[in-house]
């Protein structure tokens, strides 16, 4: 069913561009041919020979984009996981060593306590920074500490 499906979008898709090649084909055309659109039209653009080049790149180009939107292999884009399901056993062969955790969680642990000891340090920083008494001068000095 899902097959289905995707083989009827594309062929959708394939009409769509059908389509918008021949309104360029025929914009293309109707510029060549138009007697009073000097104003719109490139210097040349009613010669036979501009309205074939024309033509020529619209072609090439319409079977360059339908070659680069082709699928490769069959491959029908969808939504869904990003990739194939892991072995839990792949995923343990990237597992850190107890040694790495445990140094891990030992500097996590004394991090955690310099952070505390800092906040208390800037927080009786900013106490004295932020007194209404305090000068201008006194501010200037704190700052640069």
């Amino acid at each position: 069913m899902a097959a289905v499906k995707s083989a009827m979008r594309q062929e959708r898709r394939q009409r769509r561009h059908g389509m918008a090649l021949l309104a360029g084909l025929g914009l293309v055309g109707l510029s060549a041919l138009t007697l009073g659109g000097e104003a719109w039209a490139v210097p040349g653009a009613s010669s036979r020979r501009f309205a074939a080049a024309a033509l020529a790149a619209a072609v090439l180009g319409a079977s360059q984009a339908q070659d680069a939107r082709a699928a490769p292999d069959g491959f029908t884009p969808r939504a869904g996981p990003a990739g194939e399901a892991v072995d839990v056993d792949d995923v343990r062969a990237y597992q850190d060593s107890a040694e790495v955790v445990a140094k891990r969680n030992e500097f996590r642990k004394s991090e955690g306590a310099r952070q505390e000891g800092l906040k208390e340090t800037f927080r009786q920083w900013f106490t004295e920074f932020a007194s209404e008494g305090q000068n201008l001068d006194r501010r200037v000095e704190l700052l640069k500490q």
